[in-house]
Formats: C-alpha cells, structure tokens, sequence
C-alpha cells in the first residue's frame, strides 16, 4: 500500500491528490489520514510541511490526537528542531486530555537533551521511577542511555552520576549499550593513538571524565555487577594518557582485576576515592598486605589484546616505583 510506513513520499503525494479534488476533501478530512500524512512528513524529516498539515486539520475542524501530536514530535526532532518539539509536548502536557504515553515520554527526554536541558529530561525518567509507569523497560533504558551520552558530552557530570545511581536503585543493569554510550559521551576511544583534539583538551576536565569511570565502577561493585570490559579498558587509557596519580590508580586496577584472591570488605576505599590521595598515601593504602577492593572483569578473546595492552601500559609505573625500595 502506498500509505504504508515504508512509502511516505507515496503517502503524501496520494494524500494531497485526494485533497486537491473536490470529489474527495471532505474524505481526507479525519484524523487517521492526517495523522498518516503527518507521520510521512516525519519519516522524510520535513518539519515544515508536518507543522502545515496540523494547521491544515485545525482549520477544518479535525483535532489532533496525541498519536498526530507525536508524529510531530518526531518530524521535528529530525530536522534538529528541539525547541518546537517541546512546544508540542508541552500542549500535550498542558492538553485536558494530558495523556501521554511510553514514546511521547521518550521523544520529549530526547528533545530536552538536544536543547540541553537535562534536568527536565531526568525529571521525566524520576517520575517514571516513581510510579508513572507510561514508559516500558525497553523505553525507559533506552532514555537513561540518551541521558549519559549527551549529560558527559556537555560535560554535565553532576546529571549523569544521580541518573546513573537511579538507573542501579531501580534494579535495572546496564547494557552495552549504556557503557558504549556512556565512552562516547566522554569522548574516551579504544585506542592510544593521539589526535589533534587530545593535544588541546582540557586537563581538569579530563580528570573529571577518569572519575566518572571511577565512580561506574564503584557503583557496579556497589550492586554486585560486573566491570563491562569497555569501561575498565576506557579507564586504563585514560589513566595512562592522564599519568600522575590516575595512572598509579590504574595499576592498582589492573593488579585487582588480575588478583586470584581478594578478601570481601576488606578495604573500606573505594576507587574513586582514591584519586583525593597522593601518590604515597595510595601506596600506603594499596600495598602488598592489604587486599584492593573487588574488580570483575569479563574480557571476551576480541578485546583480551586490547585489555592486556592497556595493563601494560599502566603497569610500567608500578615497576619503577618499586625499583628504588629494592636498592
């Protein structure tokens, strides 16, 4: 059919034909056909023509339903226009209908953080947690990924740790997807190679990223979770590139992951905390007699080079500090 999801120059070329002729404009005035056509203007990212075709429905006496409204939603988000995407979400909210559902809510926490506006986003990902239950698990995570990715590329840090507290106390495990999303907004490759970009990039900044991973960590080890490999290798390069204290911090976890035994509860450090110490204090705390805190790491054969790379360029420092004791 030429109004299925698959043909939407078809649909809008039909749908303006029937308008066109006398015999069928009164046929086309319903809120399924211009829902339909609203829907094909989406697809084909022309916000323009979705925002006339609602006008179009109101002059003629057809009111838009939160379904035609949601269509318009997604036509602008496609053609990077947040702002009017939330002006539509917002007549929903305001609506005396006010109802909502599962991919309005998803659209709108998408549309707050392309504007930057990532507050209101977690706010919307809070009330589901609280007993709105609009948006499925599917959804929901799906939101929480958008939400890490875009906070840690604004370098909005403080959002992006109470969600990712949130997301654990809700009993929900990240995927992958939430970890690759989560390297992509701090910008951390999989890879030593340097680029132009790092050469300028903002210390403190990149400190602050180090920590967040840090903080990750701790927060899986917190729930009993695994370290996702991504995440570890992510830290281990940052460290190295960083050096300093982040990279001895490193080593450490790199000999954690790779320690047969480890005593439970038997450091009261966490990771992150770690980084407020210096360089002797850690030593003191991490030494040879005293057990480092927990790190779980499954590494599949693809990324086992990767992983052992990036150990061994944290554990040259180890090495070398160690070397005047034995003199």
């Amino acid at each position: 059919s030429a109004l299925g999801p698959g043909k939407p120059h078809a649909c809008l070329i039909l749908f303006e034909a029937a308008y066109n002729d006398p015999k069928t404009t009164a046929l086309t005035e319903n809120v399924q056909l211009y829902t339909t056509a609203i829907t094909a203007a989406s697809a084909l990212g022309d916000y323009e023509r979705a925002l006339e075709l609602v006008a179009r429905m109101r002059k003629v006496g057809v009111k838009p339903t939160v379904k035609t409204l949601t269509a318009l939603m997604g036509a602008c988000l496609a053609c990077n226009k947040a702002d009017l995407a939330i002006d539509v979400y917002l007549q929903i909210e305001n609506s005396q209908e006010k109802v909502v559902d599962g991919l309005v809510l998803t659209l709108a926490v998408q549309a707050f953080c392309e504007q930057g506006n990532y507050h209101s986003a977690a706010l919307i990902l809070t009330q589901q947690r609280d007993g709105y239950q609009e948006m499925s698990g599917k959804e929901l995570m799906s939101s929480y990924n958008m939400l890490f990715k875009s906070s840690l590329f604004a370098t909005n840090f403080t959002v992006a740790r109470s969600s990712f507290t949130e997301l654990l106390q809700s009993g929900y495990i990240p995927s992958k997807d939430t970890f690759k999303g989560i390297l992509q907004g701090l910008g951390i490759k999989r890879s030593r190679e340097k680029d132009d970009e790092e050469r300028h990039r903002n210390e403190d900044i990149a400190r602050e990223k180090y920590d967040f991973l840090l903080f990750v960590i701790d927060s899986l080890r917190h729930r009993n979770l695994p370290c996702d490999a991504w995440i570890y290798l992510g830290v281990l390069l940052e460290g190295a590139r960083i050096g300093g204290t982040r990279k001895l911090i490193s080593s450490f976890l790199s000999k954690a992951r790779t320690a047969k035994a480890q005593q439970k509860n038997a450091v009261a450090w966490s990771w992150e905390e770690l980084t407020k110490l210096s360089p002797s204090q850690i030593r003191e705390v991490v030494n040879e007699q005293v057990s480092l805190p927990s790190l779980y790491v499954p590494v599949n054969d693809r990324d086992y080079r990767q992983v052992l790379a990036a150990e061994n360029a944290v554990s040259v420092i180890a090495r070398r500090q160690r070397t005047p004791q034995a003199k």
